[in-house]
């Protein structure tokens, strides 16, 4: 074996080198503030200032890159006034508070938050199909918009009563372009509030439909005694009244009203007070000058 190279000066050097090294250790902080840094990774400026860039960085994307601040609604699937209505309602969802990220940065806007808050205070809107973030700051909603279907009269209140049988927003005065439905019971309205079931909705509605081109008759309004009860009466323009149930079906009672009225004569057409259908299969006829016009009384007709 060459033991040669363990005598030579440099390979000692080495060894003495490797038997001498001492490793520097970073000296231990003193204080609270140094050793607490210390205990959470921070005890070096570098980490330090890596730190501080990043939350300078966190604060301004959270709450001031104006590239990230949304400003725009797009609304697919509403006319111009409940488009109007909606952006009124978007610039109001991005002003609530929140404690740490704010509504109007698109990172943290909440489109399930804003679909409901939507649903709940705008009685126009059935639906909501798609809430989406899109670029340059923009949000696009599409929506299902309830359609205006007949003006709800209650304690001379006014109301938009809709296509589902919901009470839209009040309105000063009746819109000419729908019927007039009116509550006897001069009951309070509240918009967003479902009145009628699918059952007497789809009555009204097959009845405002098709009476006149049944009967040849225009319908001058509707008439209900509450917004529970299940009869309904409606008032044509030539000034008879016709008493329904809501529980029966619509084309049955035209056809029974109908066969009623090719039976009758102009002069009894004119003298005409009201027909009763609510007692299957009687209908009852009360003219004009009948005691039946004034009482209770009734006409029976088979």
């Amino acid at each position: 074996m060459d033991t040669k190279r363990f005598h030579h000066p440099e390979y000692k050097k080495q060894i003495h080198a490797v038997r001498t090294h001492k490793r520097h250790a970073r000296p231990k902080p003193e204080g609270r503030v140094g050793k607490f840094l210390e205990q959470i990774g921070l005890g070096t400026w570098f980490r330090r200032i890596v730190l501080f860039v990043t939350v300078v960085l966190v604060i301004y994307f959270v709450y001031f890159a104006n590239f990230l601040m949304l400003n725009n609604l797009e609304v697919n699937g509403a006319d111009p006034q409940t488009t109007a209505q909606l952006k009124e309602d978007f610039k109001s969802f991005l002003a609530t508070k929140k404690a740490i990220f704010p509504e109007h940065n698109i990172l943290f806007f909440n489109a399930s938050g804003f679909g409901r808050a939507i649903l709940a205070g705008n009685f126009s809107i059935s639906s909501i199909s798609s809430i989406h973030r899109k670029p340059f700051r923009t949000v696009q909603i599409s929506v299902v918009e309830r359609v205006p279907a007949f003006n709800f009269q209650s304690q001379n209140q006014f109301f938009l009563l809709n296509s589902d049988g919901n009470l839209s927003s009040e309105i000063p005065q009746a819109d000419p372009k729908y019927p007039l439905l009116v509550d006897l019971a001069q009951e309070q309205g509240t918009p967003g509030e479902n009145i009628f079931s699918s059952q007497k909705y789809r009555l009204i509605s097959y009845l405002n439909e098709n009476f006149s081109h049944e009967l040849g008759v225009d319908i001058d309004h509707f008439e209900i005694p509450t917004k529970t009860s299940l009869d309904l009466v409606v008032y044509s323009k030539s000034g008879f009244k016709t008493h329904f149930d809501a529980t029966q079906d619509g084309k049955v009672y035209l056809g029974r009203l109908f066969t009623i009225w090719a039976s009758l004569s102009p002069q009894q057409r004119q003298k005409l007070s009201y027909v009763d259908l609510r007692f299957d299969p009687n209908a009852y006829v009360c003219y004009k000058g009948d005691a039946c016009a004034n009482s209770a009384a009734q006409t029976p007709v088979k």
